[in-house]
């Protein structure tokens, strides 16, 4: 079942602190914020700044970030829950975020996880 809770802060004096452990599985990550554009303004999203993590990517060519790409909305699908991905020519961005609770949860860190036992087997074919 997927942990939709918020990940613990190291202060509570400062809620966007994030423990340097949090990022200890998933060292390619880094926290940012997800701004949300008019299109996405729907019911259900945040329209403020939303915490995210994110990775990117490099990747030879336009087709081979198309194909990854592919391949990560796959695993969304499986887990049902859906990263925000950007593509500019072979620069590849990857958000999570939990679009109910504005922060990042436990779900966002293992879907991050997902994402790069992905990579490194498409690295390693």
């Amino acid at each position: 079942m997927p942990d939709y809770n918020p990940i613990k802060r190291g202060h509570e004096d400062n809620q966007y602190y994030l423990p340097k452990e949090t990022f200890k599985e998933i060292p390619q990550w880094k926290p940012t914020f997800n701004y949300a554009h008019p299109p996405l303004f729907f019911e259900g999203h945040q329209t403020e700044p939303t915490e995210a993590i994110e990775r990117r990517k490099t990747v030879s060519t336009y087709m081979e970030g198309i194909a990854l790409v592919n391949k990560i909305a796959k695993i969304a699908e499986e887990h049902d829950h859906h990263p925000k991905i950007t593509i500019n020519y072979k620069y590849i961005t990857i958000q999570y975020y939990t679009h109910k609770h504005g922060n990042i949860t436990n779900m966002d860190l293992y879907m991050a996880k997902k994402v790069d036992e992905l990579i490194e087997e498409v690295h390693n074919d």
